[in-house]
């Protein structure tokens, strides 16, 4: 997978997301839980599966490194440091969180996402197990790209919400 072609998909995702009609996916309840929490990683894990997913159909959306046992493994990493990263920071305002380096911590160090993965109880294993048991029913490159959009247009209203708490008047 090409990463300009991942850049692609997601340029394309973001005027389609800020069309004024709202989009919908499948995979919304997905996306809202782990939009809608506040593990930084696993909100950058989710976007790059997406985005991978919706520019090639082929991918596995669990796969976090390309060395993975998983058929379609792919280097998740390199595609959120080299599209998703650069794309949140002058898109979306660092609606996801503004990491720089967001597959540097230890949920993203795995080869792929699995519920034996070390994780925190609580919330944060909720969410690990959500994606999962989630991002397998991503079936195909327009699910995905529907998810994508779906996902720009939630992290467009967090930015507009973070522009406005920043702007206030004296």
């Amino acid at each position: 997978m090409k990463l300009d072609d991942v850049k692609n998909t997601l340029y394309r995702a973001l005027t389609d997301a800020q069309k004024p009609n709202k989009h919908q996916s499948c995979h919304h309840e997905l996306i809202d839980f782990v939009l809608d929490n506040t593990h930084l990683t696993y909100k950058y894990i989710l976007v790059t599966a997406l985005a991978a997913k919706a520019t090639d159909g082929n991918i596995n959306p669990l796969a976090l490194q390309a060395g993975s046992s998983l058929p379609g493994a792919y280097d998740a990493r390199s595609i959120c440091h080299g599209a998703i990263v650069k794309f949140e920071m002058t898109k979306l305002g660092k609606a996801l969180g503004g990491s720089n380096e967001p597959f540097l911590n230890k949920p993203a160090r795995f080869p792929e996402l699995s519920k034996t993965n070390a994780v925190r109880r609580g919330r944060d294993q909720q969410i690990l197990f959500a994606l999962c048991d989630n991002l397998p029913k991503i079936e195909n490159a327009k699910e995905a790209y529907n998810g994508l959009v779906y996902a720009i247009q939630k992290l467009l209203v967090i930015k507009t919400e973070k522009e406005h708490l920043t702007n206030f008047d004296i």
